[in-house]
C-alpha cells in the first residue's frame, strides 16, 4: 500500500469514528416525532424520588427530579441569590456557593440566602426519555 493510500485509509477511518460518535446523546436535539422536543436525559436515569443534572438545547444547566414514576419536574440550575448553579442531592439542590438549599420537586427555598425560587422548566416523559415539553 503507497503513501496516498494509507493517508486515505486513516481519514476513512477517521470519520467514521467521527460518525458513530455523533449518536444523540442526553441533551443532544432530538426530534424524531417532530414535535420541537429535546431529549435531555433517559429516563431510566432519573430515579423516583432523585435529581439529576441536564442540560437544555441551548446549553443552558437544568436540574430534573422525579417525584412519582410517571411525572418529571424541571428547573433552571441557576440560583436566585447570586447566579451559581446549583447541584442534585436527592431531594434538594444544592448551592455550593452560598449554601442556599431548593426543594427538588417545587423549586422552593428551603434555606437562604436565596428568597426566591428555581425557575420552572417544562419537562415531560416522552418513551424512553425525559424530554423538554
Amino acid at each position: 500500500m503507497d503513501r496516498r493510500h494509507l493517508l486515505r485509509a486513516a481519514g476513512a477511518a477517521a470519520g467514521a469514528v467521527l460518525l458513530a460518535a455523533c449518536g444523540r446523546r442526553p441533551g443532544q436535539a432530538s426530534d424524531a416525532a417532530g414535535d420541537g422536543s429535546t431529549a435531555l436525559i433517559p429516563l431510566s436515569q432519573l430515579r423516583v424520588d432523585s435529581s439529576e443534572p441536564a442540560t437544555a438545547a441551548d446549553g443552558s444547566p437544568l436540574v430534573l427530579a422525579r417525584p412519582a414514576k410517571n411525572k418529571v419536574v424541571g428547573f433552571s440550575a441557576i440560583c436566585t441569590h447570586q447566579q451559581c448553579t446549583v447541584q442534585p442531592a436527592g431531594k434538594e439542590y444544592i448551592c455550593p456557593c452560598h449554601g442556599s438549599r431548593y426543594n427538588a420537586f417545587t423549586g422552593a427555598v428551603l434555606q437562604g440566602p436565596a428568597t426566591k425560587p428555581l425557575t420552572s422548566v417544562k419537562v415531560a416523559i416522552k418513551g424512553d426519555d425525559v424530554v423538554s415539553a
